[in-house]
């Protein structure tokens, strides 16, 4: 499998300007990072309408210190407007937007999250509607994820249950859509808003769908570890399966407790690396 580090993870320096995301990415390669996750409304310049120059600027510089663009983040969002819901076909129109926007930073996987003005307001997250949009929005966007060989990766997340994407991905049948499971699903406590774990024999069922992962982290004790993430179950079942993509830290601990970005990010890649490489 390959390492790597979500930007997201040095969001505390980020967001006081103490780094930008040029820093993030030199500190990134420097710690010996194969790639690095880029989430585009908080690290691609004038997000949502970029220049393409800048975007493609974002994906030689990471290329240039010997790294890949490992996932391009992003939202799809249908309150994004103060006067009215985006409509379906602008949904359409936005994730092909990103799409092609993902291949000219030169990645392989995008997430696009999806999420609805009902999922925010605290609708039930196990709609069938929600489920339905998806299906015909990533259906049409087939094609062009086929055209730029690009796979679509559903982030699988607490609350979720780990099976909460099943459905999708029997209904689209794709080599181009795929599971991104994040650690959050399989921690066990300790956290001030703690969800119920589910059993790692949950996670080695997604495997044959998985096509990125987050190492969710929040804290690390003396030896390094992550008390509240079974680090070396999650990662020996992935080397287990011969897993070839990508698992990123994803360093979340910044907005409970900050503590140099920099320190932390190093500390989340080399956990990933004792159980991962």
């Amino acid at each position: 499998m390959k390492l790597g580090v979500s930007l997201y993870s040095y969001g505390a320096d980020l967001h006081s300007r103490k780094m930008t995301v040029y820093d993030a990415i030199e500190h990134a390669a420097k710690i010996g990072c194969d790639g690095v996750e880029i989430v585009a409304e908080q690290h691609v310049p004038n997000w949502g309408n970029p220049n393409y120059a800048d975007v493609k600027a974002l994906g030689k510089f990471i290329e240039s210190l010997g790294m890949e663009v490992a996932n391009f983040s992003c939202y799809l969002l249908d309150f994004l407007r103060t006067d009215r819901r985006q409509s379906m076909e602008e949904l359409k129109e936005r994730a092909i937007q990103e799409i092609m926007l993902a291949s000219i930073i030169g990645a392989k996987v995008t997430r696009p999250i999806y999420m609805n003005l009902t999922d925010v307001k605290g609708g039930d997250l196990n709609t069938s509607s929600t489920k339905e949009d998806l299906i015909e929005i990533i259906s049409h966007c087939l094609p062009t994820l086929e055209e730029y060989d690009i796979t679509w990766a559903l982030e699988i997340h607490a609350p979720f249950p780990p099976q909460y994407y099943n459905e999708i991905i029997k209904a689209l049948d794709s080599p181009h859509v795929g599971l991104m499971p994040d650690f959050s699903c399989w921690q066990t406590g300790g956290l001030p808003s703690e969800y119920q774990s589910n059993e790692i024999s949950t996670f080695v069922d997604l495997l044959p769908y998985v096509v990125h992962v987050h190492g969710k982290g929040h804290e690390f004790n003396e030896n390094g570890e992550e008390p509240n993430t079974p680090y070396k179950e999650l990662l020996g079942a992935l080397k287990d399966a011969n897993y070839q993509g990508y698992v990123v830290a994803e360093y979340e601990g910044w907005w409970m407790n900050y503590k140099d970005s920099k320190t932390m990010v190093e500390k989340h890649f080399r956990l990933l690396e004792k159980y991962g490489r």
